[in-house]
């Protein structure tokens, strides 16, 4: 469903080092972004997608969803 989507890029300490993707509308499909991790170092890293659902046309409320997946920068 349409969504607005927010991509968030943090450190293993759980400190956010990048975000590029913030509250962008965009409909149901499949989509790749480019990261540049040109400013960080090699190492382990976290991302978060969350997509909070738009409301229904029916007025039901709208759901989100949210997923944590580990990467690995290297250079």
């Amino acid at each position: 469903v349409e969504s607005k989507v927010t991509l968030t890029v943090y450190n293993l300490l759980g400190e956010e080092v990048a975000t590029p993707v913030v509250a962008r509308q965009m409909q149901a499909g499949e989509y790749e972004v480019q990261f540049d991790g040109g400013n960080l170092p090699s190492g382990v890293y976290f991302y978060r997608l969350t997509a909070e659902g738009m409301p229904t046309a029916q007025g039901t409320s709208p759901r989100s969803f949210t997923d944590v997946r580990k990467m690995l920068l290297l250079k």
